[in-house]
């Protein structure tokens, strides 16, 4: 077999989405993307490089992507790490293959400043084994949660706190809230005002009614996103839950729980009977709510990293 790679174009993502849904034919994700998707989700300014998007050819066909970017999907990855998205269709993934494709990347990583290489897997993906020949190190895992009924445990009265919408002024002071309350998390940079609202407030998805804050008087001590996708091209078609915290002062007073029945209640609210979490495997307090509120592992995901330089 005859192997090439190149940077990849507006023009490839076509291809693209036709090698991940036959690299992942099981997968939601990609089985409901189309292009505009894929590039809200995974081009996004300012981090997306084409130089970091780097594609797979047996002669004609594409059979792999590997795109490289210090956002991950779900934040902006600390200590100067980059993360990678590595997709291979399973017959063509070879140590040669890997090999041609991760020195490639580390060769840019090193040129533009990045001293560490971070990968998330599925448990099950078979290039687990070969990112550990090339030098990657297992660092922790998670989990995507899903819950598939509309129950909704009974909660105890919330004493001296309030949970409701935030208005539409308060986006900054959300914003903060989000960082602050995140802040303890060892793998997790705060956001910059700007690519939060990339994320957080420009998409079109964005319904400010999901969006809840827990008060202690008029501070801000807690935050939850509520994202109804609806639509067919949905990446996780029914509702998803974002940005759930508690500042860290706050925590063990059942405030997250009280945020979170808010937000599935407004998720209920629009008709959605699926939803979505992501989370880490070692944050054994939200794994006891969401596990009290109905939710089980859908899907676990492992973390490898790699100093370089």
């Amino acid at each position: 077999m005859k192997y090439r790679i190149r940077n990849a174009t507006i023009q490839d993502i076509e291809k693209i989405l036709v090698m991940l849904r036959k690299a992942h034919p099981c997968d939601p994700r990609y089985l409901a993307m189309d292009a505009r998707e894929y590039i809200k989700k995974f081009m996004r300014e300012p981090y997306y490089k084409t130089s970091n998007h780097i594609l797979l050819f047996n002669d004609e066909d594409l059979v792999g992507e590997l795109l490289a970017s210090p956002d991950v999907g779900y934040g902006i990855l600390k200590n100067n790490s980059l993360g990678l998205r590595l997709n291979i269709l399973p017959e063509h993934i070879s140590t040669y293959t890997i090999t041609l494709l991760l020195q490639t990347v580390e060769k840019i990583a090193q040129e533009q400043g990045f001293v560490e290489l971070q990968v998330t897997l599925d448990s099950e993906d078979k290039l687990k084994e070969f990112l550990e020949a090339q030098g990657f190190k297992y660092d922790s895992s998670g989990y995507w949660m899903v819950k598939e009924d509309c129950t909704l445990p009974v909660l105890q009265n919330m004493q001296g706190f309030v949970v409701r919408h935030i208005k539409q002024d308060e986006i900054f002071q959300f914003y903060k809230t989000v960082n602050l309350a995140f802040s303890t998390d060892e793998n997790w940079k705060p956001y910059e005002y700007e690519e939060f609202a990339q994320k957080y407030i420009y998409p079109e998805y964005v319904d400010f009614n999901g969006y809840f804050v827990a008060l202690d008087g008029e501070k801000f001590v807690g935050t939850v996103v509520a994202w109804a996708h609806n639509s067919p091209n949905a990446i996780f078609p029914g509702g998803e839950i974002r940005a759930l915290g508690v500042l860290p002062e706050y925590r063990n007073k059942g405030i997250g729980s009280f945020l979170l029945a808010r937000a599935l209640e407004f998720l209920i609210s629009r008709r959605i009977t699926k939803f979505y979490l992501g989370t880490d495997s070692y944050n054994t307090p939200a794994l006891a709510i969401y596990r009290r509120f109905g939710f089980r592992v859908w899907r676990e995901h492992l973390r490898y990293k790699k100093r370089i330089g």
